[in-house]
């Protein structure tokens, strides 16, 4: 039996009220999880209107308005706004060009695991533009863009396997990386493919082969392939050394290349 004994033996006992003390709080820890929610609900497409608005913003030349959201996510670790901060410096747009600045974003976002920057930087160390020159570095961070999938990189790791320039010689793996990067439709990974063939590099000589990868380049517009094809269809054996992808690696690696076109965005 509950009751009230402090009065004494003879008073009257009351039962005591339950207070429901349980009951408020639990609904007050509720709704303030469900406004947070709310809250950050909210601002997630504010968020990725902002960085549409950077990337329309530098899509249409308005560099000043784009470099100032670019730079602001930038400074949160979004990798994408600092590889594109990376791009702005490097190539002077909105901003005075600085190839130190950009290697600095580029690798903030490379870290990251973001391919693009990887592949990038790996461009600046080949070409020893604001960074030392490091054909080592660069292969490792064009095999890292590559390992995601990236076309473009994959050309340049078979390439390097091909010439032994930051990696070991090795024309097998150069010929299995073209494969891959041919397999999405990319030029160059076919026409270098035609090279290899011709050449007998890390694949048995095969003239119909080299004709055939040199041609699936060619109708893309790729000029080495068409060259080379040229040359072979005019009934030579294809031993002389026509000028192939791996030339223009190596014209990419001693800094004569353009940097503009073969930066990804």
């Amino acid at each position: 039996m509950t009751g009230d004994f402090s009065r004494g033996p003879g008073a009257t006992a009351r039962p005591r009220t339950a207070r429901p003390r349980t009951a408020r709080p639990r609904t007050a820890r509720r709704g303030l999880v469900a406004a947070i929610l709310l809250l950050a609900a909210a601002a997630l497409p504010a968020a990725a209107q902002t960085m549409d608005e950077a990337r329309a913003a530098f899509a249409r030349g308005d560099y000043p308005a784009a470099y100032a959201w670019f730079r602001a996510y930038a400074e949160t670790g979004d990798p994408d706004a600092q590889n594109r901060l990376g791009i702005m410096h490097q190539l002077g747009l909105g901003v005075a060009a600085d190839s130190r600045e950009a290697a600095r974003w580029y690798r903030a976002a490379a870290a990251k695991e973001f391919f693009k920057a990887q592949y990038n930087l790996a461009l600046l160390y080949g070409r020893g533009d604001g960074v030392a020159r490091d054909p080592e570095a660069a292969a490792g961070w064009f095999h890292r863009a590559a390992e995601h999938g990236l076309a473009k990189a994959q050309v340049y790791v078979g390439a390097m396997y091909l010439q032994g320039l930051g990696l070991p010689r090795d024309d097998a793996r150069a010929v299995a990386w073209f494969h891959r990067a041919a397999r999405q439709g990319n030029a160059s990974a076919e026409a270098a493919l035609g090279y290899v063939y011709a050449h007998g590099r890390g694949v048995p000589p095969d003239r119909a082969q080299a004709i055939a990868w040199y041609r699936r380049a060619a109708r893309q517009g790729n000029d080495d392939a068409k060259r080379a094809l040229r040359t072979l269809t005019a009934g030579r054996d294809g031993a002389a050394r026509e000028r192939g992808p791996s030339g223009a690696v190596e014209r990419l690696l001693t800094g004569l290349a353009e940097v503009l076109p073969l930066l990804v965005r």
